[in-house]
């Protein structure tokens, strides 16, 4: 089965970067503990995406992406943070590729 990898781009809105960035350190201790294999981030320095910030979740397969979400839907500290992070930045785009072995 292919790993699944979901990748965002937020803009932090001015004066926010460092409320947003907190709020994604939070968001990435809660995604690894309901079972995402990875969490990583970029910053976009030249290009479409310069000022922005990528995350990139690595999922096991598709269907633990599915449960994964599931189970975040569901969970009070994800609501919660998720609340106290709205309004630091606007998604810019949020995607979902399978992994391939070329």
């Amino acid at each position: 089965m292919a790993r699944l990898i979901e990748v965002t781009v937020t803009e932090p809105r001015e004066g926010q970067w460092d409320k947003c960035v907190e709020g994604l350190k939070a968001g990435k201790a809660i995604f690894l503990g309901h079972g995402v294999l990875s969490v990583e981030f970029s910053s976009g320095n030249v290009g479409q995406h310069f000022g922005c910030i990528m995350m990139r979740q690595v999922f096991a397969s598709g269907e633990d992406n599915g449960r994964i979400n599931d189970a975040l839907s569901k969970d009070p500290a994800w609501s919660e943070l998720a609340a106290s992070y709205s309004g630091t930045s606007d998604v810019i785009s949020h995607d979902s590729y399978y992994e391939m072995d070329i």
